[in-house]
């Protein structure tokens, strides 16, 4: 039998409701099953006296019925309690959409959805915009009805724990989804709402040592860029992928900016030679860049390669990669399917080493770009095709360090 009850639990004058399941059972082959399960609902009311409101106690009857005759429809014995709690979860929300939405504005993932309306209005890149979509969608799963005053230092461990143990993300990914939670908050301040007392006292949990420690500088030597070269091919697929290939690690471009900029129409004659001229988008950089050799050879002998989607080009890169035997052991992270402890299967950064070929992608032509240059000109010279802003940016992006002392040298007379 299943009942629910509804409880306040706040010493707040007004707070949410929470929601009480209870399911008692005993099945044929003799086992009893007992579920206790709570929820928070959106259902604001004051402290005192709200069971005796019979406009609300109408309401919450309305969604009692719901609820249990959805969960008769819907019940099956095998069903676990976590499997129970999304169910009610699910269930709320949609008697929620089918007309009882509140007008409170204090779930956090609804301040998330505002931000990422503000960001799209403001022109902000498509890349942060996705990324907070998807801390959206991961706080949503955590927990639908958490306000934006109850985001306080356990809440956020508690997100933290859950995303790194029960469903296997990266712990810097955690911390992008709490850092992204963290600033819809300050949105929310900013319009009058009041945040938890702790909210400025949170202590991020560092990753980087060992995010550092997994991290493995990947790009293809001039040799497999050679190999890659000379490989005979029939497919017009890889015979496109590869002229892309060989703009992105001659151009330095990132993956979107190669596809979308490095065309016909951005070529220009100049008194210096030919140029690409473009604006890269995730950091809205003005490029002007010198057509090098191999590019120009695309250009002007009309063979420049036609339009393809990014995933496409990733895939056809890999088996350029693998045809060319660029197949050196690497040990370093590659998403995967994995089966997290309730059978659900996602994908996911996992360590582990495999042939070099695996890891190859439009992500590398860039870094690549920017190693075999490195040491033969100077960063500055680097710089003016990668468009990093600072040099070190430049060395971290290509794992390098710089032991560069001849300035030393000079001043001393040590030369």
């Amino acid at each position: 039998m299943a009942t629910i009850k509804f409880l306040h639990r706040s010493k707040k004058e007004k707070a949410n409701l929470t929601l009480r399941f209870r399911h008692y059972q005993k099945i044929d082959s003799g086992q009893t099953l007992n579920f206790l399960i709570e929820i928070k609902t959106q259902e604001r009311v004051d402290s005192k006296k709200w069971n005796e409101n019979k406009e609300i106690r109408r309401r919450l009857e309305d969604i009692e019925e719901y609820i249990l005759d959805d969960f008769k429809l819907k019940y099956v014995t095998s069903m676990t309690k976590e499997q129970i709690s999304s169910f009610l979860i699910s269930s709320y929300k949609e008697f929620i959409d089918d007309g009882g939405q509140s007008n409170d504005t204090l779930l956090l993932v609804d301040w998330m959805k505002k931000e990422r309306e503000d960001l799209e209005i403001s022109g902000m890149s498509y890349n942060r915009i996705r990324g907070v979509a998807l801390s959206t969608s991961i706080v949503e799963q955590y927990n639908p009805f958490l306000e934006v005053s109850e985001v306080t230092n356990n809440e956020m461990a508690s997100l933290r724990d859950w995303m790194v143990k029960n469903r296997k993300y990266a712990l810097s990914t955690a911390e992008k989804v709490i850092s992204d939670a963290r600033s819809s908050c300050r949105l929310a301040r900013s319009r009058g709402i009041r945040l938890a007392d702790d909210f400025e006292s949170y202590s991020k949990k560092s990753s980087r040592s060992r995010d550092k420690k997994n991290e493995v500088v990947i790009f293809l030597t001039q040799q497999e860029l050679d190999s890659i070269d000379k490989l005979e091919l029939t497919d017009h697929r890889l015979v496109n992928a590869r002229k892309w290939l060989m703009l992105g690690c001659y151009t330095a471009q990132r993956g979107n900016d190669l596809l979308q900029y490095i065309v016909k129409g951005n070529f220009i004659e100049t008194k210096q030679g030919l140029m690409i001229e473009f604006t890269q988008d995730k950091v809205g950089e003005h490029m002007r860049i010198l057509a090098l050799p191999k590019v120009e050879k695309l250009y002007v002998n009309n063979e420049l390669p036609t339009k393809v989607f990014l995933h496409d080009l990733n895939k056809q890169v890999k088996v350029l990669c693998k045809m060319a035997k660029i197949d050196t052991p690497i040990k370093a992270n590659l998403t995967e399917e994995i089966e997290l402890p309730n059978k659900e299967v996602v994908h996911r950064k996992v360590l582990d080493t495999r042939p070099k070929h695996m890891y190859i992608s439009s992500h590398d032509f860039r870094r690549t770009f920017c190693t075999l240059h490195f040491g033969e000109l100077s960063n500055q010279d680097i710089m003016k095709f990668s468009g990093h802003r600072s040099e070190a940016q430049l060395m971290e992006y290509i794992g390098k360090k710089d032991h560069d002392f001849s300035s030393y040298k000079k001043l001393y007379g040590l030369e």
